[in-house]
C-alpha cells in the first residue's frame, strides 16, 4: 500500500500539461482584464479610425 501511495506522489507525468493550463489561464484572464480596463478606450478609438477614413474618402472625390 506504502508503495502504491508513493508512486502516485512521484509521477509527474501530468504535470507539464497542468502548468501549460494554468499559464493559458492567466494569459486569457490577463486580455480580458485588459479589455474590459479599455473598452471604451478601444471602442473610441475604432470609431475615430471609422470616421477618419470617412474623410479621407469624401476628400479623393470618390
Amino acid at each position: 500500500m506504502k508503495r502504491v501511495i508513493g508512486k502516485l506522489f512521484k509521477d509527474e507525468s501530468g504535470q507539464g500539461t497542468t502548468e501549460y493550463i494554468i499559464i493559458v489561464s492567466l494569459i486569457a484572464i490577463a486580455l480580458i482584464a485588459t479589455w474590459v480596463i479599455f473598452q471604451e478606450k478601444i471602442k473610441e478609438f475604432i470609431g475615430h479610425l471609422g470616421e477618419d477614413l470617412g474623410e479621407a474618402d469624401q476628400g479623393t472625390g470618390n
